[in-house]
């Protein structure tokens, strides 16, 4: 896939954290914003600077996953093309791909089962069955 040089060098290789989310968005100048808001968050450019509006609400991992599905938007989309709520495009699929390779790299997903994945960090079942899904369908 074209889009993966795009993405950082070690991603789909080690876990991601929320302090690499930090790293990341400080790297490319993105401001990210914890808000209470109706969506659960929001990619967008605001007079040149790109900013992720999060949901004051998100915690854990959850928060983890979202934080990088709109960085996903950074890396992969041009802003603008968005505010596709209530259904899911191609470029929420693809960023939807980027978080879950974030969290459950390809080491984790080719070696543990599933309920290893939940035990040990936590995850969905809704995250673990994207990512397997991923993995069995383009081996990445």
């Amino acid at each position: 896939m074209k889009w993966r040089r795009l993405l950082p060098p070690d991603w789909n290789w080690r876990v991601f954290t929320f302090r690499d989310f930090e790293i990341f968005c400080a790297m490319d100048r993105v401001e990210v914003f914890e808000l209470a808001m109706s969506p659960v968050a929001l990619y967008t450019v605001y007079h040149r600077v790109p900013v992720i509006l999060l949901n004051s609400r998100l915690s854990g991992t959850e928060k983890l996953y979202v934080g990088f599905h709109e960085l996903g938007h950074h890396w992969l989309h041009h802003p603008g093309q968005q505010f596709n709520w209530g259904f899911e495009t191609k470029m929420d699929c693809e960023a939807n791909i980027v978080a879950s390779c974030s969290l459950i790299p390809y080491p984790v997903i080719d070696l543990k089962t599933d309920t290893e994945i939940r035990e040990e960090f936590g995850y969905s079942q809704k995250i673990i069955r994207f990512r397997r899904d991923i993995y069995e369908t383009w081996g990445i």
